[in-house]
């Protein structure tokens, strides 16, 4: 079972990348690159996602070297 604080922070990832596909749904690449405040709320919402995931690394690193290596990934500091 995972910490209640890591959930959170997981949940909170999943919302806002629901949220920055919402943004662009229906937008072309030019459309998107054209529009400042779409740009401007996509970055803030990759930026919540980095938040949250220092967030994770910090309070349950073996959380996150558990995902690594169950995907095959060499996670190294």
């Amino acid at each position: 079972m995972i910490d209640e604080r890591v959930a959170l922070s997981l949940d909170g990832m999943k919302q806002a990348a629901a949220d920055a596909i919402s943004f662009v749904a229906g937008m072309s690449e030019a459309e998107f690159l054209q529009s400042t405040t779409t740009r401007m709320a996509c970055a803030m919402c990759m930026a919540l996602i980095g938040e949250a995931t220092a967030r994770i690394e910090r309070r349950s690193p073996d959380f996150v070297a558990g995902i690594l290596i169950g995907r095959g990934t060499r996670y190294a500091d």
